[in-house]
């Protein structure tokens, strides 16, 4: 019966300076059926083999690092954040362009179940609503690079309700800047405001965003991070800030 002497690795195995060849192998001989098998003879790819002696026929090998996860199992899928699809700044461009800016805006009128608090797409028509974690993450597949945090950033400053003429004129802004416009509502110290914004990302920073809110004549913006959690990214007398 082929018995197996415990893997060891090659004095010239990978990593050596000597050759770079198989790192595991046969350390003595053994005999099947009258045939010499697997010594390793720095020969690349000669390893134990099927018991024929065969070069290039692999036996099980025997795992020399068993804390090593395989790729795919269980373990490794839980340390692994979930994946965000995300869609390059040409392919956000290109859907910019192909909204109906005013046919949306009559289409975002005639909603009835918006959330208290929403960003409302003008290329989908879906009101994402930032106060669940799922439509932050929702956000995130549809408006990001996949990787980089989020950012809401409004272009105008309306109380109450935006004016459809000046909704069509800032949304337009949007698309000239290569971004899908939004609609969006929200309270701020008892104050409702409803706002043309787009969503800024691809490696945009802090610092960037701030740059662009001053721009903009902007004081906030929602900071949506790459896990899906939400921040409030404020401008003051001293600076930046940050809530929830």
């Amino acid at each position: 019966m082929l018995t197996h002497a415990p893997l060891t690795r090659c004095h010239n195995a990978v990593g050596s300076p000597r050759a770079p060849h198989s790192s595991l192998v046969c350390t003595r001989e053994s005999r099947h059926h009258g045939h010499k098998v697997g010594r390793c003879a720095h020969m690349r790819d000669r390893r134990c083999g099927s018991g024929r002696g065969a070069p290039g026929r692999t036996a099980p090998q025997h795992r020399a690092d068993k804390t090593r996860v395989p790729q795919g199992s269980q373990l490794e899928a839980r340390g692994r954040a979930r994946m965000i699809a995300g869609r390059t700044k040409r392919e956000l461009g290109q859907a910019a362009t192909r909204v109906r800016i005013r046919d949306a805006i009559l289409d975002y009128r005639r909603k009835i179940d918006l959330p208290k608090e929403y960003s409302y797409s003008l290329e989908t028509g879906v009101a994402y609503d930032v106060a669940e974690r799922g439509s932050r993450m929702a956000l995130l597949d549809s408006y990001s690079d996949g990787q980089s945090p989020l950012y809401m950033i409004a272009v105008t400053h309306v109380q109450e309700t935006i004016s459809e003429d000046r909704a069509v004129l800032a949304a337009m802004d949007c698309v000239t800047l290569g971004r899908v416009p939004f609609l969006g509502r929200w309270v701020s110290d008892g104050v409702v405001y409803e706002d043309v914004s787009f969503a800024a990302d691809h490696g945009i920073t802090d610092k960037g965003t701030a740059v662009l809110l001053r721009k903009l004549k902007q004081k906030a913006a929602l900071k949506i991070t790459h896990d899906g959690y939400r921040v409030m990214f404020s401008l003051g007398s001293h600076g930046v800030s940050y809530g929830t």
